[in-house]
């Protein structure tokens, strides 16, 4: 290979890998993307009693805004566009939520999130070491998951309101 056939290749890599994270970052950002579930590995099942208490909003720019019931955060991510997903450490609010909130394991498994696939309008967040999976679901009024749309509906949340926060459910296993 000459060195102009070696330095067309390393553009072309280096042109495609680009894309792939440009890709990503689009298909994450935009939409308000709300928690259905937390699926672990043992067969568990979490849902929370108010999903809307549970979102995560990622921009263009590498910034993730958290809500995690009554605590509220932002971390640094970063896509490779080959599904893998980087986020963290999440800088969060520590107020004490009630009994039952998924509050604290979901800040603190965002910084164990691996990989993401986005299929029909639902997000799905994949723990290293096979801990568990988060699914989400773009939030009512907010942009496509597929990044097509570039509006996002305002949020129905106040800065001196306080949220309202119910125990999540817990699902029985499902082979139990």
């Amino acid at each position: 290979m000459t060195h102009i056939g070696v330095i067309r290749t390393i553009f072309l890599f280096a042109f495609f890998a680009a894309a792939n994270t440009l890709h990503a970052q689009s298909d994450l950002a935009g939409p308000t993307w709300q928690l259905v579930a937390f699926k672990s590995m043992d067969g568990t099942t979490l849902r929370p009693d108010e999903p809307a208490n549970y979102t995560l909003k990622f921009t263009g720019d590498g910034r993730l805004a958290v809500r995690a019931d009554c605590n509220r955060g932002s971390a640094a991510w970063t896509s490779s566009g080959n599904a893998e997903l980087k986020i963290g450490p999440v800088a969060a609010t520590r107020a004490m939520c009630p009994p039952g909130s998924m509050s604290d394991q979901l800040l603190r498994d965002l910084s164990d999130v691996a990989s993401f696939a986005i299929q029909g309008g639902r997000l799905t967040l994949t723990l290293k070491a096979d801990a568990g999976i988060y699914d989400f679901e773009a939030q009512s009024g907010s942009a496509n998951a597929g990044g097509v749309a570039a509006a996002v509906a305002a949020s129905n949340h106040t800065p001196n309101s306080a949220p309202t926060a119910q125990p999540a459910s817990r699902d029985p296993p499902a082979n139990a």
